[in-house]
């Protein structure tokens, strides 16, 4: 007979985790009875299989006690959720449901908590994500297993929230890399493909949000088109920023090679068409467009960011070292990792954004680099398919 399992997320509305919940759900759905669990099923973006359960306890934006009264009310229809669909284990993604996943413990139901962010670095000093971080160091330690999706992740969660190792499994992202293949030849519209009818393309995907850092991107873009002037830049990705970007590409003066495409639901067909795939994140967890891109084929730049982008890009290596030089991994090109502070000022260039430019401009003129992280691209996605994230699930279940 079947396990029941429950996968727990805040919503299906947007975002890597969420994209990771709908994976996981087909990904499990031949092995385990599974019942997708919301605290909030409206506008939802994502499909996924199985039971759906709205818990009804949408977020809001209340003072702190509104909070807690909502985390109260959450702790207890998951609990009650638990028990009447009899769930052996409820496996919940990002901080808020793994605070009500673990509060809401019972003998019977297995707490299992997937950590999806580099911790230190994504918290500011707000009050709310204090006392976050301090219920996290407090609970964390009590849910049965903990899945952090990188390595430099599990680290912290040992050095810093004092986790037992043994209750600790690293399991990456799972990809679908030939679903992500066929997709990626689709055509593009006329306006799309008329901008990208070059073989001098830079590409990234992802919200236009601090995370991102694109703006150290579009200056180093800058850099890198006053050497080259038939270079483009293509950024795929909803705009969270008010139009900050456009207009420091204005100011740059670049608006006619660089080109923001808004959000669109397959980025894959504009990877496809580009030469060479740009991280600039000031942080992730596991970067997932950074994989995406590899699936296509596309040679790849990172920043030395944490985390992720280190553990991809090498077979193996020594996660306490920083990168302080271009330097080319095994599977693509990792630069040191961006300033943290935002700087928008059009007319100054920090070290690394210099750093990054120079990347950018040595491997798009080298085509015996092209043709080989491309091939390399190709093969390390092969690293992260949907089989074996499978069976690293089925093995903590």
């Amino acid at each position: 007979m079947k396990q029941n399992i429950g996968l727990l997320i805040s919503t299906l509305n947007d975002g890597g985790a969420e994209r990771v919940i709908s994976r996981l759900s087909y990904i499990l759905k031949d092995n385990y009875n599974l019942s997708v669990i919301l605290f909030d099923s409206r506008n939802m973006k994502y499909e996924h299989y199985g039971n759906l359960i709205d818990l009804k306890v949408e977020a809001n934006n209340g003072n702190i006690l509104s909070k807690f009264v909502l985390l109260f009310r959450r702790v207890l229809r998951l609990k009650r959720i638990k028990k009447e669909n009899n769930l052996c284990a409820v496996i919940s993604f990002l901080d808020s449901p793994n605070i009500v996943n673990i509060l809401s413990n019972n003998k019977e139901c297995d707490v299992i908590v997937s950590v999806r962010n580099f911790l230190s670095e994504e918290r500011d000093l707000s009050l709310l994500n204090r006392l976050t971080d301090f219920a996290m160091k407090l609970l964390y330690k009590k849910a049965d297993r903990v899945i952090p999706v990188s390595k430099q992740i599990r680290e912290l969660l040992i050095q810093k929230y004092n986790i037992e190792s043994n209750k600790i499994k690293t399991i990456y992202n799972p990809f679908d890399v030939e679903m992500i293949k066929r997709l990626s030849i689709e055509d593009l519209d006329e306006k799309h493909n008329e901008f990208m009818d070059s073989n001098k393309i830079f590409i990234s995907v992802g919200r236009q949000m601090y995370q991102k850092g694109f703006w150290h991107l579009v200056k180093a873009f800058k850099l890198v088109h006053d050497q080259d002037d038939e270079v483009k830049l293509v950024i795929v990705g909803r705009d969270e920023q008010n139009g900050k970007l456009q207009h420091l590409v204005n100011e740059l003066g670049v608006q006619d090679s660089i080109l923001l495409t808004g959000y669109q639901k397959n980025p894959f067909k504009f990877i496809k068409k580009s030469n060479i795939y740009i991280l600039s994140s000031l942080f992730e967890g596991f970067p997932n467009a950074l994989v995406e891109a590899m699936a296509c084929g596309c040679p790849v730049i990172a920043t030395d960011c944490k985390s992720g982008p280190k553990e991809i890009l090498f077979e193996e290596s020594d996660l306490s070292v920083e990168i302080n030089e271009i330097t080319y991994a095994d599977y693509g090109v990792l630069v040191p990792a961006l300033e943290s502070n935002e700087n928008w000022d059009p007319f100054y260039h920090d070290i690394n954004e210099k750093t990054l430019a120079t990347a950018m401009l040595k491997l798009l003129n080298d085509k015996n680099k092209l043709k080989h992280y491309s091939k390399m691209s190709l093969e390390r996605a092969q690293r992260f398919n949907y089989d074996r994230c499978k069976d690293e699930f089925i093995s903590i279940l």
